[in-house]
């Protein structure tokens, strides 16, 4: 992999970069690579004191401040928690997020995961990883990507029982 090569971290939500993928990516900046980091949800449904704004702005201000202290880039998608769902619109989305970071590695969570936002996140990440390589997919702001980029899965942090 080249030095100046791109990587991906297609995680579900602001806390799940640093619970699942910081050291990884710190490696990756250390080497100099481009690091793009993209948050799908606000994180609307985390708190008990906070009503939906109050939370969403804390933790954008958070993902921020984590990117802006790796050094990476935020990509934050603004989907409310547990509205995503496997369909075209989805799957639009990330083709664009794919087509313009152009990554090399993608690292997203396990597609067998029991949070359903970091599944039905995980399932339209890696078929866009192969589809974003394809010339005609119409809807697209971006020309394809040049080949098709590795994929990454951290162990899931919880198993259902």
């Amino acid at each position: 992999m080249s030095r100046e090569s791109t990587i991906r971290s297609g995680t579900v939500h602001q806390d799940d970069i640093k619970v699942f993928n910081a050291e990884t990516l710190i490696h990756y900046l250390k080497a100099s690579h481009l690091v793009y980091m993209a948050a799908v949800f606000t994180g609307n449904v985390v708190s008990k004191i906070h009503i939906d704004p109050e939370i969403e702005a804390i933790r954008a201000v958070e993902a921020q401040r984590g990117a802006d202290r790796l050094g990476a880039k935020l990509i934050m998608m603004c989907h409310k928690d547990s509205v995503v769902w496997l369909e075209k619109p989805t799957w639009k989305e990330y083709a664009s997020l794919t087509h313009c970071a152009n990554p090399d590695v993608i690292i997203t969570l396990c597609r067998d995961n029991f949070v359903h936002d970091h599944s039905n996140v995980s399932e339209p990440v890696n078929r866009v990883a192969i589809w974003a390589s394809v010339a005609n997919i119409s809807s697209t702001k971006f020309s394809p990507i040049d080949f098709i980029p590795t994929i990454f899965h951290p162990e899931p942090a919880e198993r259902p029982v």
